[in-house]
């Protein structure tokens, strides 16, 4: 027989029966007595001792608060004796459990343990408190619970309660237990297109099979609405033709949530309302850097080709040379460039011998720096013997070459 004491719940002014049982050879001797170890007697009725085939059993009518204590039932042979403590209060709410400490946890879930209390005579179940705003996690009999449904990174008030059939206990120990970190990816570059009313946005992450887009937008008349879309791609986008009805929305937030835990998501983002004509600022920036590039070559091709014929008009140095001692020749002779006439006959007044000016002009020669005239052509002729029947003399041609080029240039 066990020395522990029994607790026994009774309801008030029901009968309750204490049932006590010994093992032993030779087979024992039952009685039973009060708190104060008397002997209890059957013969005022409110007491009745029956033997069962493995011991005795005590049973207490109408049952008061009176009659709740401590019984004692004795179990003698002829080796021994051993007794067994029964404590019969009437049934009431349970006592609060104890010592409520955390075994385990991770980002949503906290695994408790605790000692329960005395249910008060009646079979108890216990309740879970860890947030206000929601209702109590029901346990069971259990003295273990794994706590599931929490939120990532979100700190705990956890308490536990015992209830039965009369009523509830009083709240266990508190204990405060932040769960683990978990951060949900948020969407990028988020817009609504207004012509296709959808939505659409960038999630370069992998295992996109694990969440789903929530989109939460107010309409024209201040209606909230919720929509989910879990079939995902990197480049997602969601039609809200079928879900707008034909109304405008007015501001549209998109989330991304666990698909096994829709409550669980990302940092809102809200959406840029743009028109599909519209070009994307990464294209815009291409298209000016390209087009600024093409404009650069161009430029840069220009000036090129402005110093190429500047060059080619430049004279060759032998050919200034000799232009410098043909002024020099003018100067001594005493001839202005003012007797110069710009005529297609090439006659200026004041020359000694006008047919000089009426000859045919020299060859034109290429060479690298453009065209030319081939100055020393005439001189030739008029060594050649030219310069008798027009009336030039050699002397005169240094003259003539400077007039000609300079028409020519």
């Amino acid at each position: 027989m066990s020395t522990d004491v029994i607790l026994v719940g009774v309801d008030p002014g029901a009968s309750s029966r204490v049932i006590c049982s010994a093992l032993g050879f030779p087979i024992p001797d039952y009685r039973w007595l009060d708190g104060d170890a008397a002997a209890i007697g059957v013969d005022n009725g409110k007491y009745t001792i029956e033997a069962s085939k493995n011991g005795s059993v005590l049973t207490i009518m109408n049952m008061t608060s009176q009659d709740g204590g401590v019984y004692i039932c004795e179990a003698t042979n002829a080796i021994g004796s051993s007794v067994m403590t029964f404590n019969l209060t009437l049934n009431s709410v349970p006592s609060q459990p104890t010592q409520l400490r955390i075994l385990s946890m991770t980002w949503e879930s906290v695994e408790l343990g605790w000692v329960p209390g005395f249910d008060g005579g009646i079979p108890q179940q216990f309740l879970i408190f860890f947030r206000l705003e929601t209702a109590p996690a029901e346990v069971g009999g259990s003295i273990r619970f794994n706590l599931t449904g929490l939120f990532p990174n979100t700190a705990y008030d956890i308490s536990v309660k015992s209830r039965n059939r009369l009523g509830i206990s009083a709240a266990s120990n508190t204990v405060t237990q932040t769960t683990d970190a978990f951060v949900v990816p948020a969407p990028e570059n988020v817009k609504y297109h207004r012509d296709s009313k959808s939505v659409t946005c960038s999630l370069q992450f992998s295992h996109l099979d694990d969440y789903c887009i929530r989109l939460l937008f107010n309409t024209s008349d201040n209606f909230q609405q919720n929509y989910s879309e879990c079939s995902l791609q990197s480049d997602a986008e969601v039609r809200l033709d079928s879900v707008l009805a034909g109304t405008e929305p007015r501001s549209i937030g998109v989330s991304l949530c666990l698909k096994r835990r829709l409550d669980v998501c990302s940092d809102t983002r809200n959406a840029e309302f743009v028109n599909s004509h519209d070009l994307p600022v990464r294209v815009i920036i291409i298209v000016c850097c390209v087009c600024g590039g093409f404009l650069l070559i161009l430029l840069i091709l220009l000036i090129a080709v402005c110093c190429c014929v500047k060059r080619k008009c430049k004279p060759y140095p032998d050919e200034q040379r000799t232009i410098n001692a043909y002024e020099s020749n003018v100067t001594q002779t005493g001839k202005d460039e003012k007797d110069v006439n710009n005529s297609p006959s090439f006659y200026a007044e004041g020359i000694d011998n006008p047919m000089l000016y009426q000859q045919e002009l020299p060859p034109i020669l290429y060479g690298k720096k453009g065209p030319y005239l081939d100055l020393y052509a005439l001189d030739r002729s008029d060594s050649q013997g030219g310069g008798s029947d027009s009336g030039v003399s050699v002397s005169e041609v240094p003259k003539t070459k400077r007039i000609i080029h300079e028409v020519i240039v």
